[in-house]
């Protein structure tokens, strides 16, 4: 199952040039609607994706209204025409008229109303093409590329740093230790020679 979401999620990235955090959370925004469906789920995707840069309309916003569609039934025309699409198209994508449309959608499951509303939005491969070459579309890819490209390095720093800072938190415990041991005359001297180097720091810093 992992593969396969994996594989659906970079399908879906690669077709739209959104990134590849964008996919997963409308993965998971239509998951809370109850479509687990990963090969639905990237195809709508690509759908609702082509429609955002056709509209305008903020990704996220659409996915609000479709996510509310598929787990309600209801398709008011306010959150139709945040997807840019109308009754008589919804109508057409089940085979029915404009005004059984209401009704023949709520009678769906939830696939199916996600499958009802991504044929009537189209497929978007246009739309995501001309998105992908966009300002916007080369930002997000940068911006994704970067962030994971941060993701290894920090993984790799923490890989070689915690060791290292592990040994130095025991170095340090061991020399607290053995100071501890020491008779009382040694401990004052070098509280002395300590105390001496912090004034000598401090008067270099002022």
């Amino acid at each position: 199952v992992t593969a396969k979401l994996k594989s659906d999620v970079t399908s879906a990235s690669n077709a739209t040039g959104r990134s590849g955090a964008t996919v997963r959370g409308y993965f998971n925004t239509m998951g809370v609607a109850g479509v687990t469906n990963t090969s639905l789920l990237s195809k709508s995707f690509q759908s609702l994706s082509g429609r955002s840069y056709q509209t305008g309309v903020d990704i996220g916003t659409m996915e609000a209204s479709l996510q509310r569609m598929v787990l309600s039934g209801k398709t008011g025309a306010r959150q139709l025409t945040k997807l840019g699409i109308n009754t008589t198209e919804l109508g057409k994508a089940m085979g029915v008229s404009g005004d059984q449309a209401a009704d023949a959608f709520e009678k769906l499951s939830q696939e199916e109303r996600l499958e009802v509303l991504t044929k009537a939005m189209g497929d978007g491969t246009q739309a995501n093409d001309e998105y992908a070459k966009s300002w916007e579309g080369v930002k997000s890819k940068n911006e994704a590329a970067l962030a994971g490209l941060m993701g290894k390095l920090g993984s790799c720093m923490n890989q070689t740093l915690i060791p290292v800072m592990k040994s130095g938190t025991t170095v340090v415990n061991g020399l607290a230790d053995g100071i501890d041991g020491l008779p009382g005359p040694f401990k004052t001297v070098i509280g002395a020679v300590a105390g001496a180097g912090f004034s000598f720091v401090t008067l270099l810093g002022s």
